[in-house]
Parts: structure tokens; C-alpha cells; sequence
């Protein structure tokens, strides 16, 4: 039974989503980059992908739905490029295996949000993230041996001071209590699953965790979005004066004491570290060399983690080219570049047109992390890419809809027993094979 945003779901699919949210992202033991065998973590997560893909079949005319929408197309043709010229890849088993999990999760996401709603996967992912906040600042304490970031020198793995949490990595770690963090602020309202007092208590753990992963790039992405959201929606004129007045004070210290303030910033003290990007200049390098091989096509999906551990400048735990838009030309070469771009042009477009501000602001943060990390569409899907689809269909307005299975039409419907129509700015959307549309209220985005 479809129920508005105020009302409560069935409690077993938000446990599922939960579930299914928190095994994309915990591991349960450190082992080197390069052992990809088949162990009971892994083969949780390919439960989840076939949980996943049965809500695909269990609610089909909502995927069906989904999958109709022309403005999603350059999207749904972005991830079967990926899948269907996997045979370019020298690991094409693994790099199918991967494209088909982002394709799944990719249609995933859109069904259960025009099955249950905005607010269900909101109140999802912030239980999924709650968890995995605070079970990482705990096992960080309790065993650092695995809760803090390691490197791997023959078998011996070294921990440093940085939180990993259960995620395995620092910038993962940080990457998910970021998003975490600005999707709890941004969509505040939305969340009803827990009271004001608790979100603010999850909140703290978000920002503590994202403080100790160390995690710049993610630090100063929460911090433009959530400053962003107060300039452009909040519209508070003190607000918006602390802010212009802290950002002059921020550079003009840059401009006076920037030869000292720099080697703060950086982990080791080393003002090389800035300028190289944490030496991914070099990793960089290597890949645009490789990339020029084969512009055109790429060399498939997840090829680099079978490639780059063997190239010079490169090492094993260069799994990815530490570059999002870098690393889908070098899998996917100027055809799935330019897929993405499109794909994003038409998403812009939709969300200025008709203001989805706080979504252009979310995704920004994605597109920012992008410059540094490949997540989220590098080999195989993670947490991350699940909030990154929930703003493509924010930005597109996917959202504001809920398909009405045919026997609840009349229980749903307002107007007493008629469905009501989409809003104006989505009239051209294609007719539906059976079910049929409620606009759920929500606010505006």
C-alpha cells in the first residue's frame, strides 16, 4: 500500500534496504588490494545485488516506469555501455560483474523511491550510515589493527592514526560521512524516522568521523555544500554576512601567510603533498599515457585493477585512476565521457529549469570528490553510488512521483477514487503500462 511521506512504510523493506545499504560499504576483514577470492563478505554482498534486482521483478511496473523516463536515457545508455562493450577488457569477467551491479542498483534506487518514496530511502540511508558511523568509531578504538587505515608492506599491514572504520579505507570513510552529514542537513525535514535529538547526536558522529578520516577533499566538499545550502535557500542575511565575512578573512590570511599555512594542511608537513595531490599527479600521468592508447572505447570496465599494479609510476593499490572523469575515459574512452556528460547536461538542465537547487548542490559534492577519487562508478558498486542516484532523480524530479499499485488506486487517491496527475513540469512523461501515478507531497526541493 502506497502511504504519503507523513505516513509509515512497511517495516520490512526499510530492514531490507538497510541491510542491503550496510553490506555495500562494511567489510568484516582487511585483506590486500590484490586478493579478489571469493569469501563470505563478498559473497553477502552478491546477496544484496540479487535482493536488489528481485525488488527490480517484485515491482516491475514501477521499474518499467522508471525505465521509460526520457530524460533518464542518456543515464540507463551510460551503464549499458558499460555492460555490453565489456569485451574490450582484459578482466572481462570481473568488469561484467561489476557494470551489471551499478545497472542494477542504478534501476534499484528508482524503484523503491517511486514505490515507497523520497523519504523512505532518506530514513534508509541515515539508519544504514548511523550504523556504520558509530561501529567505525568504535572498532577504531576497540581494534585499531582494523578500524584505523593501513598499508600493506609485503604481508605485514602498518595502521596509521586515521579513521577507517569498518569501511577499509579513510577517503571511503570519509567520503560516506560526508554525504551522510549534508544529506541529514539538507534533507532534515524529510527524515522522520528519528526524532530531532537523535538526528543531532548522529550528526555529531558524522562529523567526527569525517574529521578523523583526515579526508580533505570530503572536508571542504561537506563544508561549500552545507554553506552553499544556507546562501541559496536559507536566504538569512546575518548568516549570509558571517559567511562573506569568513571567506574574506580565510583569504586574505592565504595571501599573507600562505608559504606557513600550507604545510599545515597537508599530513606529513610537506608542502609537496598539496602540490601532487597526495602523489596521484604521478598516477595520473601513467593513466593518461594509457588512456591515449585507446581513446575511443577505453579498455573496459574495471580494467585498471587488473592493469595499473603493472605499470610503471603505478602500484597495486592504484585500483582506479583516483580521478572520476580520468578513470570513465580510461574505461569507457571519449564515447562513455561523453555519455556522462550528456547524461549530466540533461540532469542540469531539468534541475534548473524548474529550481532543484538542493539537489545541484548535493551533487556538486559528488562532482567535487570526483577530482580526487573515482567513486562512485569505478569497479564494482558501493554505498556511495546509491545517494549519487538518489540525486540524479532529485534533479530530474523522479521523486516527486509514486506509482499506485491498481488496488489502492481509490484508498490513495485525493480526488476520491482519481489518481492525481504529475505536475505541470512533468506532463510530457510517457503513459504507464497498468499502474498508475499519486503526486506525493513533499517539499520543495
Amino acid at each position: 500500500m502506497t502511504r504519503t511521506t507523513e505516513a509509515r512504510y512497511p517495516l520490512i523493506h526499510l530492514v531490507v534496504t538497510v541491510v542491503i545499504m550496510f553490506l555495500l560499504i562494511a567489510i568484516f576483514r582487511a585483506r590486500q588490494y590484490d586478493d579478489k577470492s571469493i569469501d563470505f563478505q563478498t559473497l553477502l554482498r552478491i546477496g544484496a545485488w540479487i535482493v536488489a534486482a528481485g525488488y527490480i521483478v517484485g515491482f516491475s511496473g514501477q521499474s518499467l516506469w522508471l525505465l521509460q523516463r526520457r530524460s533518464l536515457l542518456p543515464w540507463l545508455l551510460f551503464h549499458l555501455y558499460a555492460v555490453v562493450h565489456i569485451s574490450v577488457a582484459s578482466n572481462w569477467v570481473y568488469g561484467l560483474v561489476g557494470a551489471i551491479s551499478f545497472l542494477i542498483f542504478y534501476v534499484y534506487v528508482g524503484t523503491i523511491l517511486v514505490r515507497f518514496g523520497r523519504g523512505f530511502f532518506l530514513d534508509a540511508f541515515f539508519v544504514a550510515m548511523a550504523i556504520v558511523a558509530i561501529s567505525s568509531l568504535i572498532v577504531y578504538f576497540a581494534i585499531p589493527s582494523f578500524g584505523r587505515l593501513g598499508t600493506w608492506i609485503g604481508n605485514v599491514r602498518l595502521s596509521s592514526n586515521r579513521l577507517s572504520g569498518i569501511t577499509g579505507a579513510a577517503n571511503g570513510m570519509g567520503y560516506a560521512a560526508g554525504i551522510g552529514a549534508i544529506l541529514l542537513v539538507m534533507y532534515w525535514r524529510e527524515i522522520t524516522i528519528a526524532s530531532r535529538n537523535v538526528k543531532l547526536v548522529v550528526l555529531a558522529f558524522f562529523i567526527v568521523d569525517l574529521l578523523m578520516t583526515v579526508n580533505r577533499m570530503s572536508i571542504a566538499g561537506v563544508g561549500i555544500c552545507l554553506i552553499a545550502h544556507y546562501i541559496f535557500l536559507r536566504k538569512n542575511e546575518t548568516t549570509l554576512g558571517a559567511i562573506w565575512f569568513g571567506t574574506i578573512a580565510i583569504l586574505a590570511l592565504a595571501l599573507m601567510f600562505g608559504s606557513e599555512l600550507l604545510p599545515l594542511l597537508s599530513r606529513s608537513g610537506d608542502v609537496r603533498e598539496l602540490t601532487t595531490g597526495t602523489s596521484r599527479a604521478g598516477i595520473w600521468a601513467a593513466v593518461i599515457a594509457l588512456a591515449w592508447e585507446r581513446p575511443i572505447l577505453g579498455w573496459g570496465h574495471s580494467a585498471a585493477i587488473s592493469i595499473f599494479p603493472y605499470q610503471p609510476g603505478l602500484f597495486t593499490e592504484a585500483a582506479h585512476a583516483h580521478n572520476l572523469y580520468l578513470d570513465i575515459w580510461f574505461s569507457r574512452g571519449f564515447v562513455g565521457l561523453g555519455l556522462f556528460v550528456l547524461a549530466l547536461g540533461v540532469s542540469f538542465i531539468h534541475a534548473i529549469r524548474h529550481r532543484r537547487t538542493r539537489a545541484m548542490i548535493v551533487m556538486f559534492f559528488f562532482l567535487f570528490q570526483g577530482l580526487m577519487e573515482a567513486v562512485p562508478l569505478y569497479n564494482v558498486v558501493w554505498l556511495g553510488f546509491l545517494p549519487f542516484t538518489f540525486t540524479i532523480l532529485e534533479m530530474v524530479g523522479v521523486t516527486s512521483y509514486v506509482i499506485v499499485p491498481a488496488p489502492d488506486r481509490a484508498r490513495q487517491s485525493p480526488g476520491g477514487g482519481r489518481p492525481a496527475g504529475p505536475r505541470a513540469e512533468d506532463a510530457h512523461q510517457p503513459a504507464l503500462l497498468g499502474p498508475r501515478i499519486d503526486r506525493r507531497p513533499s517539499p520543495a526541493a
